[in-house]
C-alpha cells in the first residue's frame, strides 16, 4: 500500500493495516486471510476499551473460546472441549514468540498468574486448529501469540493505577524508548493486591470468610537492534484457596498456592532480499516454580491439634534453540525448514507432609530432550490460489514419537472473498502430573500406561468482505480425538487419575459479523453452535456448553476521545464432571460488561470504568473432581477504575 493510500484511511483503517500480518500460523509473517487457519487478532485498542483484566478476558472475547475459573486458576474452552485437570495444556501460549506453557504441568498461563500487564500488549493472535506440524506438543486446538509493545511504542515514561471490587489494586510503571542509532527498550513493572471475595457460601458445607485474596508482582523487559531481540519476563503470584479443593480442611487460612514463573528469549531476524533468503534463531532459558500448602486432618470431626501441613511443590527448567531458514523459489514459492531442540533438565515433583515423622509421598525427576524438525510449504498454484503443506516429527525420550502434517488451501475467488480447505493432526505428550502425581494416596494416585493422545481436525473457513465496513466470517470443523487423556475419579478407591478415556469428537459452527465506522463506531456479533462427545457411549462432555453467543459494541460518545463498549455474552448449559462427588447440570447464563472509556481529556492522561456482570447475575463454573462442590459461583456486580499517564 503507498503512503499516499495510507494517509487517506481513517483511524480504526490504519488500526486494520497494523494488524493485517500473523506471525504464529507458520512461526514467520502472513497476510491474516491467506494464513492456512481460521485467524482473529484482539488489539491492545479492543483491550483497553473493553477494560480486560487478564488473558482469560481477552480471550474469552473471541468466538469459539470460553474460560472458567475456580478461584484459583483461570482454564480455556476451545470449541466445547475443557477437561477435568487439564490447566490449559491443549492451547500453546506464546510472548513474542516464545513458549510460555510450564515445564511441569504443560500449563499456559492466562489468569492473574501470567507474565503480562495488559497494558503491555500490543496485540493477541489467536491462531485456531491444530498446530503440532510446526510447534509440536500443547498446540492441540490452537496457538494463541501475545504481541508485546516496543520502546518505540511508548517513547517515555508510563504510568497506570487501577483501583476495583474486593479491595482490588493494580500499579505499572514503564519506561521505553528508542535511541537515534537503532536501540530501543521496554521496562515495566507491576504490583497487584486483592483481598478476594469476603464471603464465598457453599451450598451444604458453609461459608469461606477471608480466604480468596491475591498477591501478584512482575517485571517485563524487552530490547532490540537490527534484528537481535531479546525478551524476558518474571512474576510470582500467591492466590489463597477457599474451596477446600483436594479435601483439604475448609474455611481454614493457610491452603494457597504459589507460581514464580522467569524466562528470557535472544532472538535473531535476518533477511537477504536479493537472495530471497530469511533466518530466524532463538535462545531461550525456563525457570518455573509451584509452591502448594493444603491443610488437612485424619480425625474430623477434629480438634485444632489434629491438622497438619501437606507441602505440594512442582519445579521445572528447560533450555532450548529454535531455526528456520526460510527461502522463496521464484516468485510462486516460499518453502522454510525449521529445527527446535528443547532440553527439560528439571521437571521435578516433591511432596511430603509436615507432620512427625515428615512423610515424603513424592520425588520424582522427569527430564526429557525434545528433537524436532519441521517442514513448511506456501506454494501458489494460481494468482488466486495458495497451498500450504507441512510436517513436523517430534522425538520425546522413554520412546514417545509423533509425526503431525498440515495441509491447507486458500482461494481467493474475489477480492473480498476468501475460502479456506483445512487439515491437521497434533498430538499431545502426557505431562509430568498426569504421569506420576501422587500425594499420599489423599486424593490423586499415579497414571498407569498413560499414551499421548491425537488429535485430527477438518475445517472449512469462509472470510467475506461486504462493502468497506462489513466483514463477516463462518467456519464449519470436525475432529476426532484419540485415547483422550482426562482426571477421573476412580470408583474402585475414591482417588483422581489422569487416563485414556478413550475417543472423543466435536464438531461445530462458527460465525461472526463485524461492523467498523469511520467515525469509531464498530460492533461485532458472533454465534458459535458446537457439540462434542465420547464416541464410546454418545455423552455429552462435560463442560462442554452447546451455544456461545457474544455481542460487542463501541460507540463514540464525543470525538476520538470518549467512547462506551457495551459487551452482552450467552455461555448455554453445561454437565459437570461425571465423576465428580456431585455430578449435575450447570445453568446457562448471560452476562453484560461496560466500560467508559477517555483518553487525552488532558492531555497525556486516559481514564476508563468498567462494571463486570451489572446485572448481577448468579452464575457459575463447573470445575474439576479436586473440587467436591463441582461447580463454583462467580462474582456478582464489580468494578473497575483505571487511571494512565504518560510523561
Amino acid at each position: 500500500m503507498t503512503e499516499s493510500n495510507l494517509l487517506a484511511l481513517s483511524l480504526d483503517e490504519l488500526l486494520a493495516v497494523k494488524v493485517a500480518i500473523v506471525t504464529s500460523a507458520a512461526k514467520y509473517e502472513q497476510k491474516t486471510e491467506l494464513a492456512p487457519a481460521s485467524v482473529t487478532v484482539v488489539t491492545d485498542r479492543d483491550i483497553q476499551l473493553n477494560g480486560y483484566r487478564n488473558l482469560a478476558e481477552v480471550l474469552g472475547s473471541v468466538r469459539g473460546f470460553y474460560s472458567t475459573y475456580d478461584r484459583n486458576y483461570h482454564y480455556l474452552g476451545v470449541r466445547g472441549f475443557n477437561r477435568p485437570g487439564d490447566y490449559n495444556s491443549r492451547i500453546l501460549i506464546l510472548i513474542d514468540g516464545h513458549r510460555a506453557n510450564d515445564t511441569v504441568y504443560d500449563s499456559g498461563p492466562i489468569g492473574n498468574d501470567g507474565y503480562l500487564d495488559m497494558d503491555l500488549i500490543d496485540r493477541v493472535e489467536v491462531v485456531r486448529g491444530p498446530g503440532s506440524a510446526v510447534y509440536g506438543s500443547s498446540a492441540f486446538f490452537g496457538v494463541v501469540n501475545v504481541v508485546t509493545r516496543r520502546g518505540r511504542d511508548l517513547n517515555g515514561a508510563e504510568a497506570a493505577f487501577t483501583t476495583g471490587a474486593f479491595d482490588t489494586y493494580q500499579g505499572r510503571f514503564s519506561y521505553g524508548r528508542q535511541l537515534t542509532n537503532g536501540f530501543e527498550f521496554l521496562l515495566s513493572g507491576t504490583i497487584r493486591d486483592s483481598a478476594g471475595h469476603p464471603q464465598l457460601a457453599f451450598p451444604g458445607t458453609g461459608t469461606a470468610s477471608g480466604l480468596d485474596g491475591e498477591a501478584g508482582r512482575s517485571l517485563f523487559a524487552k530490547l532490540g537492534l537490527e534484528g537481535l531481540a531479546l525478551t524476558a519476563g518474571f512474576e510470582t503470584r500467591t492466590k489463597e484457596i477457599p474451596t477446600a479443593s483436594y479435601a483439604t480442611v475448609f474455611n481454614y487460612p493457610g491452603n494457597q498456592t504459589r507460581d514464580n514463573r522467569a524466562f528470557a528469549d535472544l532472538q535473531f531476524d535476518h533477511r537477504w532480499d536479493e537472495a530471497g533468503l530469511a533466518l530466524q534463531a532463538r535462545l531461550y532459558y525456563d525457570y518455573d516454580y509451584y509452591l502448594g500448602h493444603y491443610f488437612y486432618t485424619n480425625n474430623p470431626p477434629l480438634p485444632a491439634t489434629s491438622i497438619y501441613r501437606n507441602v505440594d511443590i512442582g519445579h521445572g527448567e528447560r533450555a532450548g534453540a529454535d531455526v528456520q531458514v526460510r527461502k522463496e523459489l521464484g516468485e510462486r514459492h516460499t518453502l522454510a525448514a525449521g529445527l527446535e531442540l528443547r532440553d527439560n533438565f528439571k521437571v521435578h515433583q516433591y511432596n511430603y507432609d509436615e507432620n512427625a515423622p515428615l512423610a515424603v509421598n513424592l520425588n520424582q525427576n522427569s527430564p526429557s530432550v525434545i528433537v524436532s524438525p519441521y517442514l513448511t510449504s506456501e506454494w501458489q498454484l494460481r494468482s488466486n490460489l495458495v497451498l500450504h503443506a507441512g510436517a513436523r516429527f517430534d522425538r520425546y525420550d522413554h520412546d514417545t514419537y509423533s509425526a503431525n502434517p498440515r495441509l491447507g488451501l486458500v482461494w481467493q475467488s474475489a477480492r473480498d472473498t476468501v475460502f479456506k480447505a483445512l487439515y491437521g493432526t497434533a498430538f499431545r505428550a502426557p505431562n509430568a502430573l498426569e504421569l506420576y502425581y501422587n500425594d499420599g494416596l489423599k486424593t490423586q494416585k499415579p497414571a498407569s500406561g498413560l499414551q499421548p493422545e491425537t488429535v485430527a481436525t477438518y475445517e472449512l473457513v469462509w472470510e467475506q468482505a461486504l462493502a468497506r465496513q462489513w466483514q463477516f466470517t463462518a467456519s464449519a470443523y470436525f475432529y476426532k480425538i484419540h485415547h483422550a487423556i482426562t482426571q477421573v475419579t476412580d470408583p474402585a478407591d475414591g482417588l483422581l487419575v489422569f487416563c485414556n478415556t478413550g475417543d472423543n469428537t466435536g464438531r461445530g459452527l462458527e460465525t461472526e459479523l463485524a461492523y467498523k465506522a469511520d467515525n469509531g463506531f464498530r460492533s461485532r456479533l458472533s454465534y458459535v453452535f458446537q457439540e462434542s462427545e465420547d464416541i464410546t457411549t454418545g455423552a455429552a462432555l462435560s463442560n462442554s456448553p452447546k451455544h456461545l453467543a457474544r455481542w460487542q459494541s463501541t460507540l463514540p460518545l464525543y470525538l476520538d476521545k470518549i467512547f462506551l463498549s457495551p459487551e452482552l455474552t450467552y455461555t448455554s448449559p453445561v454437565q459437570s464432571s461425571s465423576t465428580s462427588p456431585t455430578p449435575g447440570r450447570v445453568a446457562g447464563y448471560w452476562l453484560l460488561n461496560t466500560t467508559l472509556y477517555a483518553r487525552e481529556l488532558v492531555r497525556g492522561w486516559t481514564i476508563s470504568a468498567s462494571g463486570y456482570n451489572l446485572l448481577d447475575r448468579r452464575y457459575y463454573n463447573a470445575v474439576g473432581d479436586e473440587i467436591a462442590f463441582g461447580q463454583i459461583r462467580q462474582d456478582g456486580r464489580s468494578f473497575q477504575v483505571k487511571l494512565t499517564g504518560r510523561f
